[in-house]
């Protein structure tokens, strides 16, 4: 190979690596709230409430993910404790 094809290899390697890189540094856009718009989550949010995994107001919004995360840890107790109670 001579030089040329050796240095245009090189700059397409260099290239790809930066595009690759550039791609993995892209900013988090996440919000501290859930949004009011998104029916499904609503949805899901007052499913887990029914079932006792989130406590307090569900109908407020936008809610914050502290408020809605705070207590999954029930939620692993529960699957732990269902899941000795199947075998």
């Amino acid at each position: 190979m001579d030089s040329k094809c050796i240095m245009k290899r090189y700059k397409r390697i260099l290239l790809s690596s930066l595009m690759t890189y550039s791609l993995t540094l892209t900013p988090s856009l996440s919000s501290p709230w859930a949004n009011p718009g998104n029916s499904s989550l609503r949805s899901d949010i007052e499913l887990l409430s029914q079932y006792g995994l989130i406590t307090g107001p569900v109908n407020n919004w936008p809610m914050s993910w502290k408020q809605i995360t705070r207590d999954f840890h029930k939620a692993e107790s529960a699957i732990y404790l269902y899941l000795l109670s199947v075998h």
